[in-house]
Formats: structure tokens, C-alpha cells, sequence
């Protein structure tokens, strides 16, 4: 909810099976419909839904229930659609705080794994960036948020 865009909904094997079928011409046309619209919605029923969030952050995507719900499917598509290039997977009972102006990215939370950082670098491409598993109180990151 915190960045420029949001996930509205989605189910994560459908959203997945859905992606993974497109040719790159079809991705490529998704993709540039999402930058002219903002709105990204698959027309079928529980694929993933994006739209326009909060934009307190820029060059994210967060996504909520990560490991419980193992949604790191549903985020890379996210991050593909978009072309954002940092998403970050926080658990339940848990957040992450990033600040704004430094980029700085610290972890809260109820559980010992608070969240998971993925970045989107090159295109196609999803390693989970160094330490990206964070513990309570880690600040593993340094997220650009301009």
C-alpha cells in the first residue's frame, strides 16, 4: 500500500500459470498498458489485480502475508508488470520501516524472519539481495525511494 502501486488482489498459482503462458509480445503489451493506465488486471477470475497505492515510497512493491502465503510468485510478476525494481515480502504480525529520505530499511516485527527483500536487477532476473531475509531490528538495506 505504502508505494506507487499496490497489489488490489490475486491469487498466486493462477496469476502465475496466467503469466507464465504469455509470449514476450503479450508481456510486452501488459506491461505498457500498466505505464499508461497505472491498472493492471488479468480478466481472469483471482489473477493478480495491481493499481495505485499510497506513494509514500517510490521504486517499491510490498506485499503482505510473504512466507505464510509463499507469494514471492506473485510479487516477481508484480515486479515485471511494473517495472519496479525492489519489492519487499513482509510476514504476518510483522512491518518494515523505511525511511524516506535516507532509504534505509528497518525491520519490526512478532516473528524472527520479518520480511524479504527482492530485487528486480536485470530484467527477468530475481535474486534475493545479500541478508535480504530480514530478523527483527535489521537494517539490511539501503532502498532508493526518490
Amino acid at each position: 500500500m505504502m508505494g506507487d502501486v499496490m497489489f488490489h488482489s490475486g491469487q498466486i498459482k493462477q496469476s502465475v500459470q496466467f503469466w507464465n503462458q504469455l509470449t514476450s509480445q503479450q508481456r510486452g503489451d501488459l506491461r505498457a498498458n500498466f505505464a499508461a493506465t497505472g491498472l493492471f488486471a488479468v480478466p481472469e477470475n483471482r489473477t493478480l489485480k495491481l493499481g495505485t497505492g499510497m506513494g509514500l515510497v517510490h521504486n517499491i512493491i510490498t506485499d503482505s502475508h510473504f512466507a505464510q502465503r509463499k507469494r514471492i510468485g506473485r510479487l516477481e510478476i508484480a515486479l515485471d508488470i511494473t517495472g519496479e525494481p525492489w519489492g519487499i515480502g513482509v510476514n504476518e504480525n510483522c512491518a518494515v520501516v523505511i525511511d524516506r529520505a535516507t532509504g534505509r530499511v528497518e525491520s519490526v516485527g512478532a516473528t524472527d524472519e520479518v520480511a524479504t527483500l527482492v530485487r528486480r536487477d536485470p530484467a527477468g532476473s530475481w535474486p534475493l539481495v545479500r541478508g535480504s531475509h530480514f530478523k527483527i531490528g535489521d537494517a539490511p538495506a539501503i532502498v532508493p525511494t526518490k
